[in-house]
């Protein structure tokens, strides 16, 4: 006698609408992480800066404290000053001049090597070593300008704001250092005035160093 299993009923594959409902779930999923992706890669940007301006200060602290610091023509000058000659230190990938120059990174900060090419850092030269370390800016991310805010095209995160580091290693991120009738402390000020103008919270005779390339 043959006997007959009864094997069910085969599974049924996907309809069509099945399919674009589960292709309008990956679209929508990647729509999501894609931007989740971008916030993580910026962020971790934005804290290698952060590492680096912090680099910049206190080698410069360092150079003040010891009587060695002296006055610098331009940032790749200051850059040898204070031993910080790699340019991985000064050319941030989120500077979006940066990003427009054609060529490569050159790999040293000398007056050869970086002739021409955008440099991601302002510095303050001929610092005093008597300098309040805690309020004295030395580095800062390029774009700053007298009003305090960041320029939108040549500040390395737009008009967004930008990183301040002083003169004791701490660097704090502004929006705005006119905020709040200003951000920083003026340098001729005994009582602590605040000020948004950078070129004020430094002494006189220090020199502002930027380069934006060409």
């Amino acid at each position: 006698m043959v006997i007959f299993k009864n094997r069910g009923k085969q599974p049924a594959g996907f309809t069509l609408i099945e399919l674009l409902g589960v292709i309008a779930v990956i679209a929508i999923l990647a729509g999501l992480l894609v931007p989740m992706s971008q916030k993580v890669v910026q962020s971790a940007r934005k804290s290698n800066a952060m590492n680096n301006l912090r680099q910049i200060a206190l080698a410069t602290s360092m150079q003040s404290i010891g009587g060695q610091f002296s006055s610098a023509s331009n940032v790749t000058d200051f850059a040898q000053k204070v031993g910080l000659t790699e340019t991985d230190i000064w050319v941030f990938k989120d500077d979006p001049l940066v990003r427009q120059h054609k060529g490569p990174v050159p790999k040293k900060m000398n007056s050869k090597d970086i002739s021409g090419f955008p440099v991601s850092v302002a510095v303050a030269s001929d610092i005093p070593a008597h300098a309040d370390p805690a309020t004295t800016p030395v580095a800062w991310t390029r774009g700053l300008q007298s009003n305090g805010r960041w320029s939108e095209t040549e500040g390395i995160y737009g008009s967004e704001g930008g990183f301040v580091a002083y003169l004791d290693g701490h660097v704090v991120w502004y929006n705005d250092l006119s905020a709040s009738g200003g951000q920083l402390v003026k340098y001729t000020s005994s009582s602590g005035e605040l000020t948004g103008n950078i070129h004020e919270a430094i002494a006189s005779n220090a020199t502002v160093l930027e380069y934006k390339g060409n």
